[in-house]
């Protein structure tokens, strides 16, 4: 039988860069929503309960991905996503601000 030959390194680099093309079919880029807050939902919610079916609507109305909901003293990431809205409640469970940051 005969053996195939490749110039020294040309293996190695070849099978890097399968690698590499492997790797990018396998974890296509995520595309992140970019929230944004309309003044006129802000004035809306805020002094209203907080109730768990508010999110679809927060959702919808603010492009965002996340509704993280933070009460007073509540320990928050402070990492930005640009995909999460935040709603800030009161001691009373009523909506203090929606925010994106």
């Amino acid at each position: 039988m005969g053996c195939f030959r490749t110039p020294r390194g040309t293996s190695s680099v070849l099978l890097g860069s399968l690698v590499v093309a492997l790797a990018a079919e396998a974890s296509p880029a995520v595309t992140r929503r970019q929230c944004t807050v309309p003044s006129d939902l802000a004035n809306e919610l805020r002094g209203q309960r907080y109730e768990p079916g508010l999110d679809d609507v927060i959702k919808a109305r603010t492009n965002a991905s996340i509704v993280r909901k933070l009460r007073p003293g509540a320990a928050a990431t402070m990492d930005y996503r640009e995909d999460r809205v935040n709603v800030d409640l009161d001691d009373f469970g009523l909506i203090v601000a929606v925010r994106c940051e």
